[in-house]
């Protein structure tokens, strides 16, 4: 029984720590879709999901998607090797973004300034010339 509650503490504790590492690409990390073999040192994470927004600088929305991360943890010389993940299997659904919502880049946004500017010049120019030929 000791045992059991020190397996499932342990547990408790890796998932939190592998949630962590993964939190800025993958959601939905639980011990439900978590195995842990303590001894081997082997983990595996079943059906979790793209984090939404991953995908936007690539300019596609992330519509659904299913991942399965296995990970290698050498309990006996964590500091001195590395933790090995591998992500086994991807699915993912994604829309391509159409080109008017997308963000604008900066060099995008000064241009359309710059255009936006001239153009207002343009007309104060175009009502000023007029008001010059009516007045003379």
């Amino acid at each position: 029984r000791a045992r059991s509650r020190r397996a499932m503490a342990l547990k408790r504790w890796a998932v939190r720590q592998i949630s962590g590492l993964l939190s800025d690409y993958l959601e939905g990390i639980t011990e439900q879709n978590f195995s842990l073999q303590v001894g081997a040192g082997e983990v595996e994470i079943r059906h979790v999901r793209v984090l939404p927004g991953l995908l936007a600088e690539h300019y596609l929305d992330l519509l659904s998607s299913d991942v399965s991360v296995s990970a290698r943890i050498p309990w006996r010389s964590l500091g001195s090797e590395p933790t090995v993940i591998t992500v086994r299997e991807v699915w993912a659904e994604v829309r391509a973004l159409p080109p008017s919502s997308r963000p604008r880049t900066a060099e995008e946004e000064d241009g359309a300034l710059r255009r936006w500017r001239a153009q207002r010049v343009r007309k104060i120019q175009a009502r000023v010339e007029a008001a010059r030929e009516a007045a003379s």
